[in-house]
């Protein structure tokens, strides 16, 4: 599986074995730097991709953010920036069908429900206009004599 290839290209990289389940500090920046990768060039969800470590989506979504702090700090982590960069230019050459984000998704969604929206309203409105136009019709024919002669009968 894509993941477990992903977080042995890290362990490789810094030469560490992600699997350990310790909190020192190599093993957790690894940690890191495979849930960017991982959410960065997968579909996965972040549960899917905390599973490969035994732990829940908040310990991945924690990860994928405190991969900003490397960013802001760059000197104290150019160590573990560098194993990111390698590693994902590996990756960008590697075709992983990428599925939308849920916040693309709704957004795609909710585009489609306002475009159907809109069209039940202009349905709507000429049905409204069709029913106004027969009504007009109808009172304008029964208002005429026409049948005047008839009710004599």
């Amino acid at each position: 599986m894509i993941l477990n290839n992903i977080a042995e290209m890290v362990g490789k990289e810094l030469k560490v074995n992600i699997y350990q389940k310790t909190r020192k500090q190599k093993n957790v920046f690894a940690r890191v730097i495979y849930y960017r990768l991982a959410r960065e060039y997968t579909p996965y969800s972040l549960q899917r991709i905390a599973d490969v470590f035994n732990k829940d989506h908040a310990t991945a979504l924690h990860g994928f953010r405190m991969f900003d702090n490397f960013k802001i700090q760059p000197k104290l982590y150019q160590h573990e920036l560098a194993a990111y960069k390698t590693i994902a230019k590996v990756l960008k050459k590697v075709k992983v069908k990428k599925n939308e984000t849920h916040i693309e998704k709704l957004i795609r969604e909710k585009e489609v429900a306002e475009q159907e929206r809109d069209e039940a309203i202009q349905l709507a409105e000429k049905a409204k206009y069709r029913l106004y136009r027969l009504t007009s019709f109808l009172n304008g024919y029964y208002k005429t004599d026409r049948y005047a002669k008839y009710a004599e009968i």
